[in-house]
């Protein structure tokens, strides 16, 4: 696999190229324009001899949609793929989607399967203005984390940005006829939310001259470099009530402690298992002011969060 200019991961794998999401600034569409990797870029092609690039040793973070969207793939070429990835789990997948994350993770836990052990797959969402920040909330989606490039106008995440936790955020590039510099407070503004819930945030490159001291890049979840001495591991997990947004909280040996910033409640979780790490927790329960959360992911993410010093 070879080392990509994604500056978010290390390298990308492609076992499906084309799609029909018909995005405006689409990088895959204009790379396909030049280097004609498929003869219709709206009609995705399945490329099954690429996972054999899974089989590399050395642990990396591999993108695995870079040219297509994995919520639009067949049935069968998601299964192939995730049968792949779990076959060499030595690696960190991940994949963004445009689509209902929702109805995604129900194909993926499909093929998953109830009894296996959860798949190194991050699902994120690619938003770029404030309408699909909206929908994102209406719809109740989670997300591993949330890319948001290009950045295209000023987004208000206070009604999502704790569904995720991870937000990239990065500006246009190419030299597309009306192209949008973003401006430092739009950034910023989104930052600042993410960090009201210690979401880590991660700006591109593009964006390093427009946010001059200002810029970050926070360690990501599936960084495959050690952790040094300024980190600590975290377990998290997701939990909400029913029919409501997921929420953050710590497992600390089968318990969680969750605070609740919009209303400074907080909340204690008593889970069934006394070691957190990649174990199900469908039947835990966070307690709060007698109103119970309801875990709504079926497995514990494993995340590296900066040590406040």
């Amino acid at each position: 696999m070879k080392k990509t200019k994604i500056d978010w991961c290390d390298c990308t794998v492609n076992p499906v190229v084309g799609c029909p999401n018909g995005c405006e600034y689409c990088y895959g569409r204009v790379m396909n324009s030049r280097f004609g990797f498929v003869p219709c870029w709206d009609k995705p092609e399945f490329r099954p001899e690429q996972l054999k690039q899974f089989k590399s040793k050395t642990p990396k973070s591999v993108f695995i949609d870079s040219m297509s969207d994995i919520g639009t793939w067949k049935d069968e070429w998601l299964k192939g793929v995730l049968e792949a990835i779990r076959s060499n789990s030595q690696h960190w997948y991940l994949a963004l989607t445009k689509t209902d994350t929702r109805r995604l993770m129900d194909r993926i836990m499909k093929f998953q399967g109830e009894n296996q052990e959860p798949l190194k797959l991050f699902i994120g969402k690619s938003i770029t203005m404030q309408k699909q920040a909206d929908s994102l909330a209406e719809n109740k989606e989670v997300t591993d984390f949330l890319s948001i490039e290009p950045l295209l106008e000023p987004i208000d995440m206070t009604n999502v940005i704790y569904t995720t936790q991870t937000v990239i955020i990065g500006a246009e590039t190419g030299r597309r006829k009306g192209k949008v510099i973003p401006q430092k407070k739009w950034v910023t503004d989104i930052a600042e939310q993410a960090d009201l819930y210690g979401i880590t945030v991660f700006m591109k490159e593009s964006l390093r001259k427009i946010m001059g001291d200002d810029f970050r890049q926070d360690r990501l979840p599936w960084d495959t470099r050690k952790p040094n001495d300024t980190e600590q591991m975290k377990e998290v997990a997701y939990v909400g009530r029913k029919e409501d947004f997921c929420r953050r909280f710590e497992i600390r040996s089968g318990q969680g402690i969750y605070i609740d910033k919009k209303t400074n409640t907080k909340c204690i979780c008593v889970c069934t298992e006394s070691n957190a790490t990649g174990r199900r927790f469908d039947d835990a329960v966070l307690i709060s002011d007698g109103a119970p959360y309801y875990l709504m992911y079926s497995h514990i993410r494993r995340t590296r969060m900066k040590n406040k010093a």
